[in-house]
């Protein structure tokens, strides 16, 4: 039976921007607005980050869709490889969760991602707050800001800056600012919601201020844009990186318990291939299509290395692995069976 990795990849990537999604939901709903306010008219940017909760408790269902991701990566890996082949007859490889490799690299991920998360989260948040300052807004609408406004059709809050990276919420406060300026660069925004665009263009061409509602309500749905947008790209590469190493990680297993020779297996880099394929990707493409050991790294260009693409653990770059859609190949070679085992791009 073959295994649709693009299936798999899709489920586990839905499942990732799930769990974020509803870390972020979480925050926003369960905070006390007057609790909040009263913080944020103090000054106080610790107390607002802890009334927003903003810890690696808050973050626990990524942190499980990691985990996950890498166990179904594993056991991927092992239904590609089948039933090893000895003199005796066929032997039925398993994938252990709790090899060391394997929690080394689940614990050394989840750590640095969720940091980066709250880290993330702390450093929007005040300057969040020394921005509703020198705007002089009062503490509500800074709370408002923050967490979003509430939706009675829903029961819960839209747009807000929680979740959004301090850059991120740097883009919304100038597309805010341009809104009130009735400056034409807002409408060159690719987050803004288009719906608005209209209105938006009449003001601009007649030279009539917008109103308050307006501005919220173009500024509350490019905030839900964005939030959408960082959790796309931190599914997709969390997701995808999970499985590849989940995967990567039984070919290691095997090989480590010798039903697999390391002389066997050799490994191909197999880029995308199409205009948004990194120019450093269809370089590592045409200069591996022969493949290496399987221990061996992939370089890049930039010298940069990776055992498998979108892998970190040799320190490359974010540039090289943020939303990589490269394949990694593996072929070993059993004794009368070849096998060919397709990574997940």
């Amino acid at each position: 039976m073959s295994i649709n990795l693009d299936l798999i990849a899709q489920q586990k990537e839905r499942d990732m921007l799930r769990a974020f999604a509803s870390a972020v939901s979480d925050i926003k709903n369960s905070v006390k607005l007057k609790e909040l306010e009263a913080a944020i008219a103090s000054q106080d940017s610790d107390a607002v980050v802890r009334l927003l909760g903003i810890d690696r408790t808050a973050f626990e269902s990524v942190d499980d869709e990691i985990y996950q991701a890498y166990r179904v990566g594993g056991l991927t890996g092992v239904e590609q490889i089948g039933r090893i082949p000895t003199p005796l007859g066929g032997i039925a490889f398993r994938f252990d969760m709790a090899a060391p490799s394997a929690v080394q690299w689940i614990e050394k991920q989840s750590s640095e991602l969720i940091t980066e998360m709250v880290d993330d989260q702390v450093a929007m948040i005040k300057a969040q707050l020394i921005n509703g300052l020198e705007l002089g807004n009062n503490p509500r609408t800074t709370a408002l800001d923050l967490v979003g406004r509430y939706n009675p059709a829903t029961g819960k809050r839209v747009g807000g800056f929680v979740g959004l990276t301090e850059q991120q919420s740097g883009w919304i406060n100038n597309a805010r600012s341009e809104l009130l300026q009735l400056d034409k660069k807002y409408l060159t925004r690719e987050l803004r919601d288009k719906r608005f665009d209209s209105i938006i263009r009449k003001a601009i061409e007649d030279g009539k201020p917008l109103t308050k509602a307006q501005i919220d309500n173009a500024i509350t749905q490019m905030q839900s844009r964005a939030l959408k947008y960082r959790g796309d790209v931190i599914a997709r590469t969390e997701s995808i990186n999970a499985l590849r190493a989940g995967q990567f990680q039984a070919v290691e297993q095997a090989m480590a318990k010798g039903e697999i020779d390391s002389q066997d297996a050799k490994k191909i880099y197999d880029a995308t291939g199409d205009k948004r394929t990194r120019l450093d990707h269809l370089e590592a493409e045409a200069r591996y299509k022969d493949g290496i050991p399987i221990d061996q790294p992939f370089k890049y260009i930039d010298g940069s290395e990776v055992m498998y693409p979108g892998d970190n653990s040799l320190g490359a770059p974010a540039k090289q692995v943020i939303q990589c859609r490269c394949r990694l190949v593996t072929v070993i070679d059993f004794i009368g069976r070849q096998v060919r085992m397709e990574g997940f791009k």
